[in-house]
């Protein structure tokens, strides 16, 4: 499965992502505003990265997830803290 985002300052697009079942999922990441970006996915296991998206540029993540809720974020200087935040929903939630 393939999930799409765009980042601008300061949001994620989409910032709330459902997906129907657990699995090979492909997150692809467009930086579409005028700063660096970045993005990281907290996972059971760790936190998985992109590292450095320069305005333009796209990065990819690719990661086999379990059903849950998994948060995302960009790491860069104050981002997260100014609303480029978001969560990605595998399956049905309780």
């Amino acid at each position: 499965m393939v999930v799409s985002v765009t980042e601008r300052e300061y949001s994620l697009d989409p910032a709330r992502v459902h997906l129907p079942r657990s699995g090979l999922i492909d997150l692809r990441v467009r930086n579409a505003g005028k700063r660096p970006h970045g993005l990281v996915l907290q996972t059971s296991v760790g936190k998985l990265q992109t590292g450095l998206i320069r305005p333009g540029a796209t990065a990819e993540i690719r990661v086999r997830l379990r059903l849950g809720l998994y948060r995302w974020y960009s790491p860069i200087d104050s981002d997260r803290r100014r609303g480029m935040t978001g969560e990605l929903v595998v399956g049905k939630l309780p």
